[in-house]
């Protein structure tokens, strides 16, 4: 696998592969937990569907990335972690990323964009 370099601030014998990893995941995690509340912020002022359809993109963003960084701390403090929570996860970031194609399709049909489609 490799061996592991010494910026890891967290647990020098982890896997080489999962280095930096949980950086990653606390930064996203850090970047959703100031874009949740703008967002709600932004649904609760505005009555139109885009941003509710938006909102539920971002809140299973925030769920995936919430079970993964308890997979990836947890895993490099014990070497284990949460299997289950990975895999549950990763299936909330399929369904936010269906939820904002959804999103991206809904407002492609919108009238503002007809002057984006080609004669």
């Amino acid at each position: 696998m490799g061996k592991p370099t010494d910026a890891n601030c967290i647990d020098p014998n982890i896997l080489f592969a999962f280095q930096d990893t949980v950086e990653i995941y606390l930064v996203f995690f850090l970047c959703y937990l100031i874009l949740f509340p703008l967002q709600v912020h932004a649904v609760l002022r505005q009555r139109h569907i885009l941003p509710r359809l938006f909102t539920g993109s971002v809140t299973l963003e925030l769920g995936a990335v919430l079970a993964n960084v308890i997979d990836v701390l947890t895993f490099s403090i014990d070497g284990e972690g949460y299997p289950k929570l990975a895999v549950f996860g990763a299936i909330l970031d399929i369904l936010s990323r269906v939820r904002s194609y959804y999103f991206v399709r809904t407002v492609s049909q919108l009238p503002i964009c007809d002057f984006l489609k080609s004669p």
